[in-house]
């Protein structure tokens, strides 16, 4: 980061409605990158957006497994995920940075950098909302950020009881991913540690509140 000139968004001086724009155009231009197959490079990729959703899923899973834990949360994630597989599998298939937070966007002049792209993969497009407007909100609450996002994106997102669906899985794994990297990355009861273990309650209960609801 100190390669580059600018600020961390979070520190440079500008207004809610000017950071709502650069997020969802930002998204827009990653939308705009498409690919026919699903996941991470790094690890597989795959033919639908439900074999790869579950698959990641299943190496976070593994991944509390390696320092003996279990993630009951996680378990029931993948289930959801089995239940609502034809509605995944409907999904586009769009570059997805899912971590375009105020740290992570360098501001200079009239120029913006986005940096720590490793959790960027190849899937749906609607889970790079959850850095929009509030991340524990759903995703009908954020018409802002889409309606810019679409007026730039061939890519055109609508809220409906399948979009909804598909993003609370975007808060499922993120909170997913916050209960188990807490393990690996803080000491228990250090600050990120009870930072992240927060958020990650507070986005499953906004996942499973959708997920559960026939």
């Amino acid at each position: 980061m100190e390669k580059i000139n600018g600020l961390q968004r979070n520190k440079a001086k500008l207004s809610t409605k000017k950071k709502l724009e650069m997020t969802a155009k930002i998204i827009a231009e990653f939308h705009n990158v498409k690919n026919d197959k699903y996941g991470y490079i790094q690890n597989e990729l795959y033919d639908n957006w439900y074999d790869a959703l579950s698959n990641m899923i299943i190496n976070i899973i593994n991944d509390a497994k390696e320092v003996g834990k279990f993630t009951e949360k996680g378990e029931k994630l993948l289930k959801y995920a089995n239940k609502y597989k034809n509605i995944l599998k409907k999904s586009e298939c769009t570059m997805v940075n899912y971590d375009l937070w105020d740290a992570n966007m360098i501001c200079s002049d009239n120029k913006v950098t986005v940096i720590d792209p490793e959790r960027t993969f190849w899937g749906d497009p609607v889970f790079d909302f959850i850095c929009a407007e509030g991340f524990t909100k759903p995703l009908s609450t954020k018409t802002q950020t889409i309606d810019i996002h679409n007026s730039i994106s061939d890519i055109k997102i609508e809220i409906n009881r399948e979009s909804e669906i598909r993003y609370a899985f975007a808060q499922g794994y993120m909170a997913l991913i916050q209960e188990v990297e807490r393990y690996y990355r803080f000491t228990r009861l250090s600050e990120g540690w009870i930072f992240d273990k927060f958020c990650s309650d507070l986005l499953y209960k906004s996942a499973f509140k959708v997920l559960e609801n026939e």
